[in-house]
């Protein structure tokens, strides 16, 4: 008997595999998972505020989210087509920290695909790259501020970010700009 830490999981087809740190368990051994919550928390928290920044981005300057990193201390998401440069951050980080400060309420709730290609702004997410098979899908709401199909953790209300720092914007090639951020720490 032993403990190890999951450290990434991927899914490959119909499999997931969980890649460890420590001893692998036996085949036929029986395992006991428990949820690293601090950890998971972070994350849930930086992923509602990266909705938050891609949204305020996009309706700005029109760049769509190319990417992203999720981390529990520090995240980035990459935009493209994307030309604003760092004097634009203050404004965007005001805005984003206008909507944490007002407690949104962020709900989840399970969409027909028909319904959501009516609804969505398909402009800032095309649908059509998701197989023609997927019939439901997973919706993310941030009060009546943003829509988004997600499948990711989420907080409850946009007030448990407590706040959103820019801490770094960097070019990544024609038109792609990646904005690094940080959340502030709970106490």
């Amino acid at each position: 008997m032993g403990s190890s830490a999951v450290i990434h999981v991927a899914k490959q087809g119909n499999h997931i595999y969980h890649y460890l740190e420590g001893p692998l368990p036996s085949k036929d051994q029986e395992v006991t998972l428990k949820l690293d919550w601090t950890r998971r928390y972070a994350h849930m928290r930086m992923h509602t505020a990266q909705h938050l920044l891609s949204r305020i981005i996009f309706d700005k300057y029109g760049a769509m989210t190319a990417g992203n990193q999720i981390y529990a201390e520090v995240s980035h998401i990459d935009f493209a087509p994307a030309t604003f440069q760092s004097d634009a951050l203050p404004a965007i980080e005001a805005k984003v920290n206008h909507y944490i400060k007002e407690d949104h309420p962020v709900t989840i709730t399970v969409v027909e695909r028909a319904e959501l290609e009516m609804e969505m702004d398909l402009d800032r997410s095309d649908l059509s790259k998701l197989p023609s098979s997927i019939k439901r899908l997973r919706m993310v709401r941030i009060g009546n501020f943003d829509a988004y199909p997600c499948a990711g953790t989420h907080v409850h209300s946009t007030g448990e970010l407590l706040g959103l720092k820019i801490t770094k914007r960097k070019s990544k090639g024609k038109e792609k700009i990646r904005i690094t951020y940080e959340l502030t720490p709970q106490k």
